[in-house]
């Protein structure tokens, strides 16, 4: 299994000539399960990059959804995959079943030229997560999130490695709160790797607490508590230069050695590309 970057920004697409180290596409990742099946991670509109690159044959896509606000859903109306007949798509929306509707609400003729029912590709709303899931050999968790409607963190477990996903999460949050310091770092310990939500600075946190993303002290924290192997910052602000996030990639890592924390720390860009 492969895990691919093709959208790491946060709240809105940034391109432009200060953000092409890192990429200016909103969130979307990809983990090929096999030839035919592929696990996609948010649909931002780094989806349309994995979409242009996708083959004209047989194949399924499942969409895991942390949430369904614009950032994390507008790449799926320009997916070029849903306009091939061999294609099935797969929404697994255990997590809330009423984000099937929303997300290909998008397709309705009016924001977007066609409707979703004119997609050519099968769709299915498949509230079984585990089992769909489980025959690749993953076994996936959830842990509800800090930010304002529902939005999900996931574990995906394989027999030889724990990938943890987590965006759009305020650790400190005031409102909207679901999860604790405490408890995320419980379901985040031991993982090989985890992506998480680092929007903020320590100096931009206070001006924006309550909309709903994480310090970047903050998350190192927490990959310092977990003991996780990796720690991947991403959903980088849209305002984010590829140079700030080269000082962030530099003080992140030695807040961790400071801090005594045996774990890797890069800041993630489009095209990166790991093992699972």
């Amino acid at each position: 299994m492969n895990i691919h970057f093709w959208g790491v920004r946060g709240s809105i697409a940034s391109p432009g000539s200060s953000t092409t180290k890192y990429g200016g596409n909103t969130m979307c990742i990809s983990i090929s399960l096999d030839n035919e099946n592929t696990l996609v991670l948010d649909a931002g509109t780094g989806l349309y990059r994995l979409g242009q690159q996708a083959r004209n044959d047989s194949h399924t896509y499942y969409f895991l959804l942390s949430h369904v606000h614009w950032d994390h859903i507008n790449g799926f109306p320009m997916f070029r995959p849903h306009m091939n007949s061999d294609v099935s798509i797969q929404i697994l929306s255990e997590m809330n079943p009423e984000w099937t509707e929303l997300f290909l609400s998008q397709l309705d003729g009016v924001h977007f030229p066609i409707t979703h029912e004119e997609m050519c590709a099968s769709v299915q709303a498949n509230l079984d997560v585990k089992g769909t899931l489980g025959r690749f050999g993953l076994d996936v968790s959830w842990i509800k999130l800090n930010h304002r409607g529902p939005c999900f963190g996931y574990r995906i477990a394989t027999d030889s490695a724990d990938l943890i996903y987590i965006t759009d999460h305020e650790i400190d949050a005031l409102q909207n709160v679901n999860t604790s310091f405490e408890e995320l770092a419980s379901f985040c310990s031991g993982a090989d790797i985890l992506i998480h939500d680092a929007q903020y600075t320590d100096d931009e946190m206070p001006s924006r607490v309550g909309w709903g993303h994480s310090s970047i002290s903050r998350v190192c924290d927490l990959a310092a508590e977990a003991g996780v192997g990796r720690l991947l910052l991403c959903h980088h602000d849209p305002l984010r230069s590829d140079d700030a996030l080269d000082r962030i990639a530099l003080d992140a890592k030695s807040y961790l050695e400071a801090s005594g924390a045996e774990c890797r720390c890069d800041v993630a860009f489009e095209g990166m590309e790991l093992p699972l």
